[in-house]
């Protein structure tokens, strides 16, 4: 064999992770004694493995991976891995890993159900990307075959951290026979089902932060069937929060849409809230920080237009907003941007500007996002000069961004730090300006991400 056929059968190795991408891998990882006796961090992106390598594997599961320790353990393809032996071998095998804390499935159906149902590890942190199910699987109900409370309810008294994609959390069952995590203190839930809130609160009761992504088909069916049973789930999800309770404690940090949150309803505070704008909803926006009263709060991709408008002015002067500290803006800047009354941008931007000044806020970020159509230079090999802008990129183009930046650290009096940035214009570099403490325009997120591309 030569030094480079010997070279590719390795397994790629980093930051302590050995990573299987072809089974002749995992055949080297075995035989070799350091490897196989030290190695504590797998990650499986084989798929389906032959008899004579699956064997192999069982056999190092059940005696050097578990005298190893293994603690970290991804599959990509679960399911094909660990159909590789007739016998259910593998499933049994790794279930044995008494030693995990951290555990990644990418594409969850049957047996890596069967694999979460047997394991004996404590688990910390869990990761799950669960596949559609299928009608003719068998009689398993769907609740529980993309339902992360139902499937983890081996690690109710260890669990710290769950991601999840593709997942159902209604619970049909008794409410009573619910799985609890009470060690469980962040949920990241991403294609997931329209939110029963007292669900999320009895199921982890103690939690500090919360990320969900509600899935759009979801949102088109709940639309497409009556567009008033938004209220409906809002109203539904007070109402059961007030019966049942909420979150007792302060969550540290949330992270949602606007139409998921105006859904949820949370009725406890949120230190941290991160909104990112999936729906030109201004009211609902003030009735989702009337909800949770941040102190820190980011609005993501949002329309000027929605922000530059009497509602967004009004809940900056409500009493919801008089605690916070800490705002963040990123608007989403295109040939709509500024049409509300003819208004045009410059008077947009103005009127924004106007909106916070009732605030007590310390920090202020506010990225200009160009989503603009039209022929970038680079596409077309011509000079920026040459290129045709509308009159809102004309004014976007020239706009001094220090003067904005000064104006608006001028107009909040309780503001120390500004940053500034424009991001995609057309004919125009990536810019950031930053006025005030160094130190408050560091903490802002989009310091952080305008310094990442160069621009710091």
């Amino acid at each position: 064999m030569s030094i480079a056929t010997l070279f590719n059968n390795l397994p790629t190795i980093g930051s302590g992770l050995i990573v299987f991408t072809e089974e002749e891998q995992v055949l080297s990882f075995i035989t070799d004694p350091v490897l196989s006796s030290t190695s504590k961090m797998l990650q499986f992106s084989t798929g389906s493995l032959s008899a004579r390598v699956a064997r192999a594997l069982v056999t190092y599961l059940r005696g050097p991976a578990c005298a190893a320790g293994v603690t970290h353990l991804i599959i990509e393809d679960p399911e094909e891995l660990l159909a590789s032996t007739a016998n259910r071998s593998l499933v049994v095998a790794f279930a044995a890993l008494s030693t995990l804390t951290h555990l990644t499935l990418l594409g969850v159906g049957p047996l890596s159900r069967m694999l979460l149902s047997k394991m004996q590890a404590k688990l910390t942190d869990v990761t799950l990307e669960i596949e559609p199910h299928d009608d003719e699987e068998g009689s398993d109900d769907p609740a529980t075959c993309l339902n992360p409370i139902a499937l983890l309810r081996n690690f109710q008294d260890s669990l710290v951290h769950i991601n999840g994609q593709g997942i159902q959390t209604i619970w049909t069952e008794e409410m009573a026979l619910a799985p609890q995590y009470p060690k469980l203190k962040s949920v990241a839930f991403t294609d997931a089902d329209i939110p029963f809130t007292s669900d999320y609160v009895r199921a982890f009761p103690n939690i500090t932060a919360l990320r969900l992504r509600t899935s759009p088909h979801e949102y088109e069916e709940l639309l497409g069937c009556r567009p008033e049973k938004f209220e409906e789930n809002r109203e539904a999800n007070v109402l059961l929060q007030l019966q049942r309770g909420t979150w007792s404690q302060t969550l540290q940090f949330c992270d949602s849409t606007l139409g998921t949150l105006y859904i949820l309803a949370l009725q406890c505070r949120v230190k941290e809230l991160r909104v990112t704008c999936d729906i030109n909803a201004p009211r609902m926006l003030g009735r989702v920080l009337y909800d949770t009263r941040p102190t820190i709060l980011s609005l993501e991709q949002f329309p000027l237009d929605m922000l530059a408008g009497r509602a967004f002015a009004s809940s900056m002067r409500a009493s919801y907003a008089a605690q916070l500290r800490s705002l963040e803006i990123m608007l989403m800047l295109d040939g709509d941007s500024g049409k509300e009354g003819n208004a045009g941008i410059a008077a947009a931007l103005n009127s924004l500007v106007k909106a916070l000044q009732p605030l007590k806020i310390e920090r202020f970020g506010l990225c200009l996002g160009c989503n603009f159509r039209g022929v970038y230079p680079y596409e077309r090999g011509m000079p920026a000069s040459a290129v045709p802008l509308t009159r809102s990129e004309e004014y976007l183009r020239d706009l001094e961004l220090n003067s904005l930046a000064q104006r608006i650290h001028e107009s909040v009096a309780a503001l120390k730090s500004v940053v500034v940035v424009m991001m995609g214009h057309r004919t125009r570099a990536a810019e950031m300006v930053s006025v005030g403490d160094r130190a408050g325009c560091q903490a802002l997120k989009m310091f952080k991400v305008a310094a990442l591309v160069g621009r710091g």
